[in-house]
């Protein structure tokens, strides 16, 4: 189950982001579920949903060109912008994706939380609870973080108990000194994509061992 973090906090450069990781997901060819989430949760996708069903969300995350002279270029308004709230609630997102690997009876399934982890901090409480009941019914947690703030990772290293590697430390410090020719470019953090890539393909081994499911009108 990949949880996203579609808040108001969440930058233009990590919607970029988002938008290729989706790219990459969808070139697995896997099959998983996917939740989205700002104050409130909403499933997007179903467990066992064919990775390509994500092809028309990339758009949402995907910057238009500038074709003509003026106002730069912005985002398209994404499906769930209008009933999000603007504050972030990673419980609730946490919470709703292992509802849903319960109610379809996946087990050795992966959860990959992809978020600027910046939680509102009434949110802690409930969070801990969340995270407690994922260690305790053996669900897999993984935390990708986008952009995110050193105490905001660190809070959440502490809390997954996430060896360093996992939960991705801030960039270093760069060169003061600018390079002596051509413009300057951010680097894509491949590692983020390869992580919850690996983590779909691991999803998607494990519904492969279980029951096929059968989708019916909620």
């Amino acid at each position: 189950m990949i949880v996203l973090d579609l808040s108001a906090s969440i930058s233009q450069d990590t919607y970029s982001r988002i938008g290729e990781t989706l790219r990459q997901l969808i070139a697995t060819h896997g099959r998983y579920g996917l939740v989205v989430f700002s104050g409130v949760a909403y499933e997007a996708l179903p467990p066992g949903t064919p990775a390509s069903a994500l092809r028309p969300l990339v758009r949402y995350f995907t910057l238009p060109k500038q074709t003509a002279p003026g106002f730069a270029p912005t985002f398209p308004q994404n499906p769930w912008s209008s009933t999000f709230s603007g504050g972030t609630v990673i419980s609730s997102g946490l919470a709703l994706a292992k509802s849903l690997l319960e109610e379809n009876r996946l087990r050795h399934a992966h959860v990959v939380l992809v978020s600027d982890l910046h939680d509102d901090p009434e949110d802690r409480n409930r969070l801990n609870e969340i995270v407690t009941a994922y260690r305790r019914d053996g669900v897999a947690l993984r935390v990708v973080p986008l952009n995110a703030a050193p105490d905001d990772a660190a809070y959440f290293g502490r809390l997954t108990s996430t060896a360093l590697k996992d939960v991705a430390a801030p960039p270093a410090a760069q060169p003061t000194t600018p390079p002596a020719l051509g413009p300057t470019r951010s680097a894509f953090p491949t590692l983020i994509v390869l992580l919850v890539v690996a983590a779909a393909c691991a999803l998607a081994a494990s519904l492969l061992w279980s029951a096929r499911l059968h989708w019916g009108a909620r």
